[in-house]
């Protein structure tokens, strides 16, 4: 569609049904063991702390890990102290008593198998590791197995109360995502498999647990997704309507490394029932640059006078270009970009741009005018000029609108979550949901 000075008519691209990769190219790497343990970064880079207060029921059991190691010393303690001093953190008792300390290259370990470390607000099962970072600041990773972690992430992706079947599936899919998170090396040099954040997948380890997605973990023990043998890139959003979107569009990846990551037709998404899943965005044209993201802000001069943009069958807008005040053109071919360009005007990249008019707010409903004739009031006025005490004014009765409509929270790809709901409240089980999302891939327990 092209918003000429900003908006005229539609112009559809193809449905794509190809995929690509991620940032990171494809690899075929062994699979791991279910025995496993991940490392997940819960504080990290310069947000981490310059010292953390951990807690236990039953005391700790604490080495030190490095070129060479330390065994396991229990100390019957309620709570230990980490610090970050120069290069090397340090660990002391409530009362300021020292323990042991780590130098750089080097991590403090603290465990106990019989019970949950707490680590400020949170509670985590495994074990904590504590190092220096580059920052200076003390890195903080729980260390656990790959079915305990999923049961920390699972409460924060779904609703416990949802359908056990879409329970089950995110349970793969979460456990997949870390599988391919940690093999790929993403933050290995962060020191640890995956991130906390939804940089990777939100963790918070124990804190909100529940029998429901506890179930799940556990009856999808091991259950990982593979495509010809390798762990495969799962993705999932929110809400997608009818169609997601293929990596190859959304991300701009190669489209023959990941040929399970398509465009997938779920009709039983019932979108228009779930908070944003059909949405709208009304603003006046010279305020969308207002909404738009820091980032391309800054590079934007004056004001938007154009948008051109091409919208795929499966209804997401792949290919934009924008035109600002100074002639200034900006290029977008991805879904993602267009995404990331919008700001808080769109929920996704699902959407088509209307223009209309509305009653202006700054419209005068009435103005009383003095005439050889005497004096009377005037309405529903339009371009009508008028001289008040602030000087000339010329009066709208309307102004000039865009209107943003569309589909769908999140970036599209792989699994969307409200969709794979509805299809599990149908009676799909959960690996008919992960083939729906995933075609072509395979469902592989580890060893």
């Amino acid at each position: 569609m092209r918003l000429s000075g900003l908006f005229s008519k539609l112009t559809a691209a193809a449905l794509v049904f190809t995929i690509s990769a991620f940032a990171y190219n494809a690899f075929s790497q062994e699979l791991p063991k279910q025995s496993d343990a991940i490392c997940v970064g819960i504080s990290y880079g310069s947000s981490a702390p310059e010292s953390i207060e951990i807690k236990s029921e039953c005391g700790f059991e604490i080495a030190v890990f490095g070129d060479t190691q330390t065994e396991f010393t229990h100390y019957d303690l309620s709570s230990v102290t980490a610090k970050a001093s120069g290069a090397s953190v340090s660990l002391s008792t409530k009362l300021g008593g020292s323990i042991l300390s780590a130098g750089k290259g080097k991590k403090i370990i603290i465990s106990n198998e019989n019970s949950l470390l707490k680590v400020g607000n949170s509670s985590y099962r495994g074990k904590i590791q504590l190092f220096i970072n580059s920052n200076g600041k003390i890195s903080v990773v729980n260390e656990l197995s790959l079915d305990d972690y999923v049961k920390g992430v699972l409460p924060y992706e779904v609703f416990s109360s949802w359908n056990t079947e879409i329970l089950k599936a995110m349970a793969v899919v979460a456990r997949t995502y870390a599988v391919r998170t940690k093999l790929s090396g993403t933050h290995a040099s962060d020191g640890f498999d995956i991130c906390a954040t939804t940089h990777c997948q939100t963790y918070g380890g124990t804190t909100r647990e529940t029998e429901s997605t506890n179930n799940a973990v556990s009856e999808t023990s091991g259950f990982i997704i593979t495509y010809n043998g390798d762990v495969a890139t799962t993705p999932y959003h929110g809400s997608s309507g009818y169609f997601t979107e293929s990596v190859s569009s959304g991300w701009g990846s190669n489209a023959e490394l990941f040929p399970y990551l398509t465009s997938a037709y779920n009709p039983y998404e019932d979108y228009r029932s779930i908070s944003n899943g059909k949405w709208e965005n009304v603003v006046p044209k010279n305020d969308i640059i207002n909404h738009v993201s820091s980032y391309y802000k800054s590079k934007i001069s004056g004001n938007i006078t154009d948008i051109s943009y091409e919208r795929q069958e499966n209804g997401y807008v792949n290919s934009m270009t924008v035109t600002d005040s100074s002639g200034n053109v900006f290029k977008f071919n991805t879904s993602s970009s267009v995404r990331s360009f919008f700001g808080d005007l769109v929920k996704s990249a699902n959407f088509g741009i209307a223009e209309t008019y509305i009653p202006s707010e700054r419209a005068t409903p009435a103005i009383t005018v003095i005439s050889a004739d005497g004096t009377y009031e005037t309405t529903n006025i339009n371009g009508y000029t008028y001289v008040d005490a602030q000087g000339e004014k010329t009066c709208s009765g309307f102004e000039s609108v865009c209107v943003f409509d569309g589909i769908g929270n999140g970036h599209g790809i792989g699994l969307s979550q409200y969709g794979a709901k509805f299809m599990a409240d149908a009676g799909f089980t959960y690996d008919e949901i992960i083939s729906t999302y995933f075609p072509g891939t395979e469902i592989t327990i580890l060893e």
